[in-house]
């Protein structure tokens, strides 16, 4: 497998806040960042640069601990949790059958992995007193097919709204689809 190192930049001051190794379209997805990477993107934005390409894994392990190092000498603040090569790439690591058997073992009763026999008669009372909440309050698109909102549900979403940060791939997005749904220059 091919691998990169590439860095992140603020989008409004250029600085440098975070180093990664990468394959395929990493340095740019969104998803697995911790939460410092997030809110420096949210408040300042972020472009990624490629700064090492065509590396086999081992190599880019080491390519990143040493910029990231290089970089912390320097004094620049990066957001990494970590001083870099820690990370598996997937198929690089295989569980040991006890270690998969443990994992198996520590899923089975939990919230999102719901059975019958696993909720609780409280989790019964919490789940109607959420819904009880939304009564009134349609959910899904479906539901608002032909239908414009009611005052009181305009108020709900905007309170809900309020104070949200969204990516801009994300408010791009939102935008296309809402020109979509209203059939404005789509």
């Amino acid at each position: 497998m091919i691998y990169y190192i590439y860095q992140h930049r603020k989008t409004d001051t250029n600085e440098i806040f975070y180093v990664g190794k990468g394959k395929c379209n990493r340095m740019n997805g969104l998803q697995g960042r911790n939460n410092y990477w997030k809110n420096t993107v949210a408040k300042h934005g972020f472009f990624a640069e490629k700064l090492f390409d065509r590396l086999d894994e081992e190599l880019a392990l080491l390519a990143e601990i040493e910029i990231i190092d290089i970089y912390k000498k320097r004094g620049i603040k990066l957001v990494n949790m970590t001083n870099g090569g820690e990370g598996t790439s997937g198929h690089s690591y295989i569980r040991s059958d006890e270690t998969k058997r443990k994992l198996s073992e520590s899923k089975k009763g939990i919230p999102g992995k719901f059975k019958p026999e696993h909720v609780t008669e409280e989790m019964r009372k919490a789940i109607t007193e959420s819904n009880k909440r939304r009564k009134g309050i349609p959910t899904g698109i479906a539901s608002f097919a032909g239908k414009s909102h009611s005052d009181e549900h305009k108020e709900y979403m905007r309170k809900k709204m309020t104070n949200r940060v969204f990516f801009p791939e994300t408010l791009l997005k939102m935008s296309i689809a809402q020109k979509k749904r209203f059939n404005k220059n789509a």
